[in-house]
């Protein structure tokens, strides 16, 4: 069936996957047990991928340019910054915090214009176009950077990047029970879980966004699982 489009964005979650085309148009297959397809199924069974059923709005259909799967849980960015999610209700952003079986907007992002979303587990991490930071989700490992206390947030919160990193974030990436960015002066940031040394710093867990020193500027970086790849100038 996908044989027909060309696919220019994946991503997978526990049990679910989600793709992107070239014109803008997200399927969804997989387990469904938490509504992470964004529709609702006559079982909790695998499904073959299905065109997400978007509400049309005055400007015409909505256009996802990026998708991100946690393990339960699907976000999706649209061309005009916006932010939809679906799934477990811990983490789609929303307030009220039931599952959704259908995608709905992320108020709290409402206004601010997204350009990257990345998942973990079951947390998320949102880059905006101005370089400010979003988090939200599960922080049992201190995953949402230090200056959030609780194990759990449940809508999304910005992070001060001037006085935690000195100024804007250019990349984001989210592993399992850590994340990574890399500010706009090429420096890399992780906090988290470190059990494998995925952070790249001496603790087994930062609990705070930590400093790891590199060799030279850091341009992209991929977070696994437990490991870490960094591409540097």
């Amino acid at each position: 069936f996908l044989q027909t489009h060309r696919i220019v964005f994946a991503s997978a979650g526990l049990s679910h996957s989600c793709v992107v085309t070239a014109q803008g148009i997200a399927f969804s297959w997989g387990g469904n047990d938490c509504g992470q397809l964004g529709r609702t199924t006559a079982s909790t069974q695998p499904v073959a991928p299905v065109e997400f059923n978007w509400k049309r709005s005055t400007k015409g259909f909505r256009v996802v340019e990026k998708v991100a799967c946690g393990d339960n849980f699907s976000l999706f960015q649209t061309s005009m910054g916006e932010v939809y999610s679906c799934g477990v209700g811990a983490c789609t952003g929303r307030q009220e915090g039931a599952d959704l079986s259908k995608c709905c907007r992320v108020e709290a992002l409402v206004g601010t214009f997204i350009i990257d979303i990345q998942t973990g587990s079951s947390h998320t991490l949102c880059l905006s176009q101005t370089g400010d930071l979003f988090v939200w989700g599960n922080n049992s490992h201190m995953q949402l950077g230090g200056t959030i206390a609780d194990d759990h947030c449940q809508i999304p919160v910005r992070l001060d990047s001037a006085s935690l990193f000195g100024g804007k974030i250019a990349s984001i990436s989210c592993g399992y029970n850590f994340s990574l960015v890399i500010d706009d002066h090429g420096r890399l940031w992780g906090t988290g879980n470190n059990k494998y040394g995925q952070l790249g710093v001496s603790a087994l867990r930062a609990e705070g966004f930590e400093l790891c020193e590199l060799p030279t500027q850091a341009i992209q970086v991929a977070a696994g699982n437990a490991h870490t790849l960094v591409l540097c100038s």
